[in-house]
């Protein structure tokens, strides 16, 4: 599944991925179902700020 080809992941997180390469990759690297659970969770950010803190998480997940 390619879900940066569809419309399926939210603008405002494709932006703050593409602003950090290194959660980009991270996120790339996820299986199927983790990056639907966090595409689901950048759904419930309310801030630019905020999904530039969520996108950093991925920096120091295992």
């Amino acid at each position: 599944m390619n879900i940066f080809n569809n419309d399926e992941i939210p603008v405002g997180l494709s932006m703050a991925l593409a602003e950090n390469l290194y959660a980009m990759e991270r996120f790339g690297n996820l299986n199927e179902q983790q990056q639907q659970d966090f595409i689901q969770q950048s759904r419930n950010v309310g801030s630019k700020q905020e999904m530039r803190n969520l996108v950093s998480g991925l920096e120091t997940m295992r």
